[in-house]
C-alpha cells in the first residue's frame, strides 16, 4: 500500500469551474493523456459480500473487475484487484487476451479467457467460482499530472451503470446515468498535500464516493 487516494464529488454541470481551478492551481497541473472512456465489468458474490464491506465501512475493502478503455470492436482489457486499508490503496493488474464485443460471456468462456492469459495466481482464478458479473460501468476520464510529478488527479463524469450478468455480451448496453462529477487525488503517502484543490470551491467536501457501491444501489437497491 503505498499512496493514499482522496476523492471530491460535485454535479457534472461544474467542469468547466473545475477545470479552471485546476489550471491555476499551484501544484501545477498540466493534462498528460488524451480523454478517454473507461469500463469495467464489476464482480461480487450472490449475497454482495463486496458491496457490504465498502457500504459498512470496513478498514480492508476489495474489488474486482475487468477494465477496458474506449468502445473498440475487439477489447484489449485487464483484470484488477483493487485493495484499500484506510485511505491507502493499491491494486493488481493482469492483461488478458482479446475479446470480441458482441462475444456473449459466459462462465465457462471467462474461465477459458482467464486460464489463456496466463494468470498464475491460483487463488485468484478460484474467485470466479464464487464470484459473478454484476453490472458494468462507463465513464470519461480525464488526466492530470502535477509539475513534480508526484500528484495525479483524474476527473469522472457521464457516469453509467448497466446491468450484466453471465451469457450477456458487451454490445447493446441499457445505461443509466449519473449526473455526479468526481475529483480524485492519487500520491505518495509520505507527500504534504496542502496544494490540493482547495475544499471551500464550489462546496466539494471529501466524500467516499464509490462507482461500485452507486451501481449496485442504482441497479439492486
Amino acid at each position: 500500500m503505498d499512496r493514499y487516494e482522496k476523492k471530491y464529488k460535485t454535479n457534472e454541470i461544474y467542469l468547466p469551474q473545475i477545470l479552471s481551478q485546476i489550471r491555476i492551481n499551484p501544484a501545477g497541473f498540466s493534462e498528460v493523456f488524451k480523454e478517454r472512456v473507461v469500463n469495467s465489468i464489476y464482480f461480487d458474490s450472490h449475497n454482495f459480500q463486496l458491496y457490504n464491506d465498502s457500504i459498512d465501512g470496513s478498514l480492508k475493502r476489495t474489488k474486482l473487475r475487468i477494465r477496458w478503455y474506449d468502445n473498440e470492436k475487439i477489447i484489449n482489457s485487464f483484470l484488477e484487484i483493487k485493495k484499500k486499508v484506510g485511505d491507502r490503496g493499491d491494486k493488481l493488474r493482469y492483461n488478458l487476451k482479446p475479446i470480441k464485443r458482441d462475444k456473449e460471456i459466459s462462465k465457462d468462456y471467462l474461465k477459458d479467457l482467464l486460464k489463456k492469459s496466463n494468470i498464475e495466481d491460483k487463488n485468484l482464478l478460484n474467485k470466479f467460482d464464487y464470484y459473478n458479473p454484476i453490472f458494468i460501468c462507463s465513464y470519461n476520464r480525464k488526466y492530470f499530472l502535477s509539475s513534480n510529478k508526484q500528484i495525479r488527479l483524474t476527473i469522472d463524469y457521464q457516469i453509467s451503470y448497466s446491468s450484466f450478468s453471465y451469457e450477456d455480451s458487451l454490445s447493446n448496453l441499457n445505461k443509466f446515468y449519473d449526473s455526479s462529477l468526481v475529483i480524485e487525488y492519487k500520491y505518495p503517502y509520505y507527500l504534504n498535500s496542502k496544494f490540493f484543490i482547495s475544499e471551500n470551491i464550489l462546496n466539494l467536501r471529501r466524500t467516499r464516493f464509490s462507482k461500485f457501491s452507486n451501481g449496485i444501489q442504482m441497479l439492486y437497491g
